[in-house]
Order: C-alpha cells, then structure tokens, then sequence
C-alpha cells in the first residue's frame, strides 16, 4: 500500500506573501522578491490543516515554485512556525529553471510524486488547482483574495 500523502503550497498557502507582491509588478524584481520571504506571516488556518494531517500520518509533501537557492531560508521560516525538517518532504525549483510553476509541478507531481497516494492539495493558483482537479486529487484553494 502506497503512503498517503498531502500536498501544500508555499507562497499564496502557508505563507501570506502579500507584502512583497509589488515586486512582481510591472519589471520583475524576483530577487527581492525571494530575499523578503523570512518577513512573511504564516497562515495560520493552512498550518492548522498542515499539522492535523501529520498527526494522522499523512505524508506532507511541500512542493513550491521557490528556487533551490532559498532552501534554507524556507526551512528556517517553517522551524520558526514549529515545522521540523522531520515532519515534511520538500520539493522545490532547480535553479535557474524558468518553467512555468504548472509545468514545474506536473513535472515533479509526474516524476517523484508517484510513490505516494496523494489524498488532498492546497493550493492557491487557480491553474494549479485545475491541475490537481485533473489528477483527480481533491484541493482546497487557499487564496487569500477570495
């Protein structure tokens, strides 16, 4: 039998990112962008749901669009909102990969997800809940501009 599993979104889902939009306004600014994110506030009913699936053993799959490079700085922020490097598996973008965050995540959905039953998502994106739709995986939608 395969491990049940869950998969949450970063950015947009488990941290509010709302703050450092405005650098993706207009020309680009990625690298304040991803410097900001140690500033970013946890949303708390996601992380509810994050630790309520852990203690029913259900694998938590962190799967993000962030580069490689911001690994560290990621497991920081979720140690500093009691998340243990043990608790999870985080899948994140190689770097200098400019894919589009769909075909990132059907790629590593596709290719090292598949061990898994992946039971739910939360997610933000609207075409990436379309995309777990297709999966037949059910999916919250975590927007915060709801």
């Amino acid at each position: 039998m395969t491990e049940k599993a869950v998969i949450f979104d970063l950015d947009g889902t488990l941290s509010d990112r709302r703050h450092r939009l405005h650098y993706l306004e207009g020309q680009k600014d990625w690298k304040n962008f991803f410097e900001q994110m140690y500033l970013d506030p946890p949303i708390k009913e996601t992380f509810k749901k994050l630790f309520r699936h852990y203690h029913n053993n259900h694998k938590i799959i962190i799967l993000t669009g962030r580069p490689e490079e911001f690994r560290d700085t990621t497991i920081n922020w979720l140690k500093e909102n009691n998340v243990e490097t043990h608790m999870y598996k985080m899948f994140m973008r190689e770097s200098k990969n400019y894919e589009s965050d769909i075909s990132l995540k059907r790629r590593i959905f596709e290719t090292k997800l598949n061990r898994y039953s992946v039971i739910k998502a939360y997610e933000d994106n609207a075409d990436l809940i379309k995309l777990w739709n297709e999966k037949n995986i059910e999916v919250e939608d975590c927007s915060l501009d709801l």
